[in-house]
């Protein structure tokens, strides 16, 4: 090979000190000894957090493999064994992540029960401190700061700058400023925890460098990973292009020549047919390297590596393994696009194969439209389009890190025709001349025109591409007649809802979205039992956390709020929002969310889609049409989601600290809904749902479709339910949701994992029930077969407690007594489950009695 890779090029770094730091070269056993100490102190850390970071999951497998190191490590004879050693690496690993996620922002809602608890039991320590049992006054200090608001900001000002710490402080700051100094106090108090986190794992992150920068530093590093990429053994090569990348563990004039170095042996090996083509992923690495190592500034560069280089390098590569490794660049560096000089983009594009383009499971298409939009490379999106690569598929993105890149939401990567749907009103002629712009916005309008031209004149878009077209279709011409909401993916629906909204029975919410700044804090942990238990107060507190929200939305974000800005909106908003949570907190409790976390769900995305559900069933409810937009929806998604679900948690439940917890699909999940009920007695998914496809609603004949999706979707279900087991929380996880609910059965805990999971989801449900303002306990009783097979909760309480509900008034405190001497007893009702059933049995004998 010519290029100037073929020169092997040695470490001129010796192990020391360097501008990179202290780095002394750890044994294995004490890297594992500090690491799992780091792992301790954080599981002792966060017992103290009322407001977790971590999920039960993640802690689990924390303390597992925290205990079998330390078990290990106590055996001073036994070597470490080289698996437990990765797995403790990975577990100080997620725990260095977990160190930097944000406090969770709740309001007063959310944390008024904290700080009660907080406020009784400093009392308690004032009082078991102080003498006689009276607090000893403190002398007067006049430098000390007078007011609430002076001293919550002192105790502020002595929080770290550190960068992690930015959005608590802020939320603090913004806190102090609204005059809820308690509240501010709280979180400032949490923040502090997480300052003296970061100091303990501020020593572990030390010794992780020094160990990777050793290890980097070895002189035959680059001989070790071309020897083991000869033989198979990909992964040695892998972390030797993690740590070479960048220059967090090496200095540049120590990292660059070993990149290099590394960059030129493996595409000069003798194997490098059988290795591009088994480890297409480290090729497409080097030649991203090799990029970046061009791209190095001329009074930086320690090598010397041209665009010629990068060509030579392409060029090597065996024609059958080409299309891999550039199937791999796109999928592993999509997101930067700078990643790429032109010249192999060009080469990237041209060697990816035709189906490979289109295959779901890969999904470059998304990627690569998504990744050329950022670059504003247009005219490349529309060859793309020409070329046939589908703007209709979605791609994973492997993690759900919220919206903060354009085009990317809930995890997945949009198709083109779902990120478009932003810009239909916006690329119309007389809008866009009149919109208030910046220039790179209008660039990005101008762009869009283009892209929804094209896909307007083909026939397969699943989209509408004009505004005229949105203006003039059946669901809004119509809309004055039959207003209604408007759901759908949400970009998707997003023209249909901006052009209903100029109509005169408009000037209202049209989708959930639209009051989820009031409804939101009621679809959590905390926030959901409490609606239950206390609707008009935490109703009241969700409208006017709302109206502030969508005040400071239409300030800050017109665009985002366009159609919002009327007085009869935010009339509707508050009255629409307050019907709804109405709504919700009469329905029987949905007790899942005990244990989502535990078996693999992210909490916060099957409360927005519970809440999103229980949507369809207040639209229904308030008999206006439900207009479900199927624009840009692949039916197969909603059919096969059981499958797709079952096999995301499974792999969650089988490695928690490297596979995300799985995330609700909220529009997959609406439109099941309205498929499982579809064929109802009641009519009501029938009657209300209207389906629309690019405008029109669909109406006799052409709703047959929908009879075939609710056929083909509940075979698909029983097939996976036949083949796809879903693996379940364990004894051990589920252990600590035990506690109480053993008290009329020793043996509980020797029944299997499905028994115990339900058991503690029905006794949540009961709890959640038994606590709600409305009548709901009576419904849930039904659903508890499981606690009574376990006598947890004896069966005949059931009957005689709906047979108490409907006595006279007069008769009804004799029943409730009787049930109570009855069956509400330590010896015959769980611990757990007895004082909350009590208060539900006295509230509602008397309950028609209270004026």
């Amino acid at each position: 090979m010519k290029t100037g890779f073929a020169s092997r090029v040695k470490a001129t770094g010796e192990p020391g000190k360097t501008k990179h730091g202290e780095l002394p070269v750890s044994d294995p056993r004490e890297v594992m000894r500090e690491q799992a100490e780091v792992i301790r102190d954080f599981l002792k850390w966060h017992e103290g957090l009322r407001t977790p970071v971590a999920d039960d999951m993640e802690l689990a497998a924390l303390k597992k493999i925290g205990d079998e190191a330390e078990a290990l490590l106590g055996n001073k004879g036994q070597a470490p064994d080289e698996d437990l050693v990765g797995q403790v690496a990975q577990a100080f690993a997620t725990t260095m992540a977990l160190n930097v996620r944000p406090l969770p922002e709740n309001d007063e809602l959310d944390i008024e029960e904290e700080l009660k608890s907080v406020a009784e039991e400093k009392a308690r320590q004032r009082a078991a401190e102080a003498p006689n049992g009276e607090p000893e006054p403190k002398a007067a200090d006049d430098d000390s700061p007078k007011t609430e608001e002076e001293q919550v900001r002192v105790q502020l000002d002595g929080v770290s700058s550190a960068p992690e710490l930015a959005a608590s402080k802020q939320w603090a700051a913004r806190l102090i400023d609204e005059g809820k100094y308690h509240t501010a106090s709280y979180v400032i108090d949490q923040t502090y925890r997480v300052v003296r986190y970061m100091g303990m794992a501020e020593k572990a992150a030390k010794l992780d460098n020094a160990a990777r920068t050793a290890e980097l530093r070895q002189p035959e590093l680059v001989n070790t990973a071309v020897g083991d990429l000869v033989a198979g053994k990909f992964d040695s090569v892998r972390a030797a292009i993690k740590g070479l990348k960048d220059d967090a563990y090496l200095p540049s004039d120590e990292g660059h020549p070993k990149y290099k170095a590394l960059i030129g042996d493996v595409f000069a090996s003798p194997a490098l047919k059988s290795q591009a083509t088994q480890a297409p992923d480290v090729f497409a690495d080097l030649l991203v390297g090799a990029i970046k190592l061009s791209r190095v500034k001329s009074d930086a560069r320690v090598v010397e590596v041209t665009g010629a280089d990068v060509k030579a390098l392409r060029d090597a590569l065996p024609p059958e393994a080409a299309p891999a490794v550039a199937a791999n660049l796109l999928k592993r560096h999509w997101r930067n696009p700078v990643a790429f000089d032109q010249d192999t983009l060009n080469w990237m594009i041209a060697n990816i194969e035709p189906k490979a383009w289109n295959d779901p499971g890969d999904g470059l298409a998304a990627r690569a439209y998504n990744m050329l939009w950022h670059a504003g490379d247009y005219p490349e999106m529309i060859r793309l389009i020409d070329k046939g690569v589908s703007p209709r598929l979605p791609a994973s993105d492997g993690s759900d890190s919220g919206r903060n890149r354009e085009g990317v939401w809930s995890g997945f990567v949009q198709p083109l025709e779902h990120l478009l749907g932003n810009y239909v009103r916006l690329a119309d002629p007389k809008i866009s001349a009149t919109e208030k712009m910046t220039e790179d916005e209008r660039k990005k309008v101008a762009g869009a025109a283009e892209l929804l031209k094209v896909l307007g004149a083909r026939k397969d878009t699943t989209i509408v591409t004009t505004w005229k077209e949105i203006k003039e279709c059946q669901v809004i011409t119509g809309f004055d007649k039959a207003p209604g909401t408007i759901w759908g993916f949400e970009d998707v629906r997003l023209p249909y809802v901006q052009a209903a909204h100029e109509s005169a029975e408009g000037q209202r919410p049209l989708r959930m979205i639209e009051i989820w700044d009031a409804v939101e804090k009621a679809l959590n942990a905390r926030g959901y039992p409490a609606l239950l238990a206390n609707p008009d107060k935490v109703i009241n507190d969700c409208l006017k956390a709302g109206v502030k929200k969508l005040q400071e939305g239409l300030k800050e974000k017109p665009r985002e709020y366009y159609g919002r800005e009327s007085g009869t909106f935010e009339a509707q908003f508050q009255e629409q929002a307050r019907a709804y949570l109405t709504f919700l907190a009469k329905q029987t409790p949905e007790a899942k969310l005990a244990i989502a976390d535990l078996s693999g769900k992210r909490p916060d995305k099957w409360m927005g889609a519970l809440g999103c559900k229980a949507g369809l069933w207040w639209a229904a409810e308030a008999q206006e049409p439900v207009y479900y937009v199927l624009d840009g929806l692949n039916e197969r998604d909603a059919i096969d989601y059981k499958a797709y679900k079952t096999k995301k948690i499974n792999e969650r439940m089988a490695d928690p600290l490297k596979v995300q917890a799985f995330g609700e699909v909220i529009t997959l999940s609406e439109v099941r809904e309205i498929l499982n009920h579809w064929d109802d007695k009641d009519q009501k998914m029938r009657t209300y749902v209207k389906f629309v496809e690019r405008g029109k609603i669909l109406d006799g004949a052409e709703l047959g479709k929908i009879d075939g999706w609710v056929k083909e979707m509940k075979e698909a279900d029983a097939t996976t339910k036949r083949i796809m087991a879903r693996t379940g929380p364990s004894k051990e996880a589920l252990e600590p949701k035990l506690k109480g609910l053993d008290t009329t059965n020793p043996n509980l805990r020797g029944e299997d994992e499905s028994t115990l999971k339900h058991v503690v989801l029905q006794a949540d449900l009961v709890k959640m029930a038994a606590n709600a303002q409305f009548e709901l306990l009576s419904g849930a009783l039904d659903n508890c077969k499981v606690l009574y097979d376990c006598l947890l909760l004896p069966k005949d309480f059931k009957d005689g407690y709906q047979e108490m509900l409907g006595l006279p008034a007069d008769k009804r405190l004799l029943a409730a007594a009787a049930l109570k001497d009855n069956y509400l007893t330590p010896d015959k009702t769980a611990a757990a489950l007895v004082k909350p059933l009590r208060t539900a049995v006295d509230r509602w004998a008397v309950a028609d009695l209270i004026v």
